[in-house]
């Protein structure tokens, strides 16, 4: 069964665009700026929730495989396939990232290394103490990276023990559902015994004091389940299209009503940074990657919005999304300290001077991303691609 959804490149390119926009705009002073200017910023600000899209999105597209050998009951993924895939996606450039950051924070920034953080994300396990969470100073969105790579870890976890037990798409749902909702009620429990002291405590403490307040709410077990809500929506696709289901108009309508109820749920009860009231989760989890992932299950056989998400320009970024998010904010960084003083968080006055150096920033990053994507990223996905080939052919029984 054909493992590619279509529209997914288009949900990538979204996701990387919203990070990117909510970091510059955060440079922007809203009390400067004219009042069309703060009705951009108020939307840019938030988002932040791209992050939340690029979890469903991982889950959905890493399940699909599972998911389809299950529905059509042939062999599953091979588990040392799966972890060599993912290694060679992210691992190259995760590190190559971590260590550049370190090297040009000491040399051009004159920031100081904390050991602690750098061994921490070197082994993948940052996020699960406030004091390391943010890996790198000079580049901490990396703080996603190793909450997705756990998701990673997980994911067959999860699949193989639904596996042991369902023999129908309902029941293999029923078990999706169970453990999201064990998931769930660790939140709670995570929250009460995890909570962090108010010590330094607070943005004006740095980093450090920033993941303060976010740890506990920011976890394992929260973005975990947006991850399996994508993999929810890539069990809904797999069966639709075990049974043929053609494109239609109906599912242009039922993925807009997704895309607009979840901008709606961000733009009338997200505050930026700062967990839910009610489910005590960023991004308002779990409702919010709910959403997207009754979008991303849709959109599949949708016939105009696909057919939209499928253009170049969003496969462009989709390649390079990954390189985009990882270089973006160390690039702002830089040119903050070497270029432009006031471009930190609501610095900048102008909106004019703002907007070059935004522009820069992206431009860059861009240049950047690219340049890593063609002679680091890609070469070194084809060599693993080719050893697995390689294996799979080796291990093929012989006429």
């Amino acid at each position: 069964m054909n493992t590619r959804i279509k529209g997914a490149d288009g949900f990538r390119a979204i996701a990387c665009m919203m990070v990117i926009y909510h970091h510059v705009m955060q440079r922007l002073d809203p009390l400067a700026s004219p009042s069309w200017v703060k009705v951009i910023q108020y939307m840019g600000m938030r988002g932040e929730v791209g992050v939340s899209i690029f979890f469903v999105l991982s889950g959905c597209l890493l399940a699909t495989p599972f998911w389809n050998a299950f529905i059509g009951n042939t062999p599953q993924p091979k588990l040392r396939t799966y972890f060599q895939n993912r290694a060679a996606r992210i691992l190259p450039g995760y590190y190559l990232i971590l260590g550049l950051s370190a090297f040009l924070a000491v040399k051009i920034i004159d920031f100081k290394i904390v050991w602690s953080r750098i061994i921490a994300g070197i082994f993948l396990v940052s996020h699960f103490h406030w004091n390391t969470f943010f890996a790198s100073e000079l580049d901490p969105p990396l703080w996603t990276i190793t909450l997705e790579i756990w998701s990673y870890i997980l994911l067959p976890i999860v699949l193989f023990s639904i596996f042991r037990k369902a023999r129908t798409v309902k029941a293999a749902a029923i078990g999706m559902g169970i453990w999201i909702v064990f998931l769930q009620s660790l939140q709670p429990l995570i929250i009460k015994f995890f909570m962090t002291d108010d010590y330094l405590k607070g943005w004006e403490w740095g980093w450090a004091g920033g993941a303060k307040l976010w740890i506990p709410y920011w976890n394992l077990a929260s973005f975990f389940t947006q991850f399996l809500l994508g993999a929810c929506a890539a069990l809904y696709i797999a069966n639709k299209k075990s049974k043929g289901t053609d494109a239609s108009r109906k599912y242009d309508w039922l993925t807009a009503t997704g895309i607009l109820l979840a901008f709606v749920l961000i733009e009338a009860r997200l505050t930026p940074g700062v967990p839910d009231a009610i489910t005590r989760q960023p991004y308002i989890s779990p409702v919010y990657a709910a959403l997207v992932a009754f979008a991303l299950a849709n959109v599949p056989f949708s016939k105009y919005i696909s057919e939209f998400l499928e253009k170049k320009f969003f496969k462009r970024v989709a390649t390079l999304s990954f390189g985009l998010y990882l270089w973006h904010y160390m690039i702002m960084q830089i040119l903050q300290v070497k270029m432009d003083p006031s471009y930190y968080y609501y610095g900048t006055m102008d909106v004019g001077h703002w907007a070059d150096t935004s522009v820069i920033v992206i431009a860059i990053s861009y240049v950047l991303a690219a340049v890593s994507w063609k002679i680091y990223e890609a070469p070194i996905l084809r060599l693993s691609r080719s050893n697995i080939a390689k294996r799979e052919a080796r291990q093929l029984p012989s006429l």
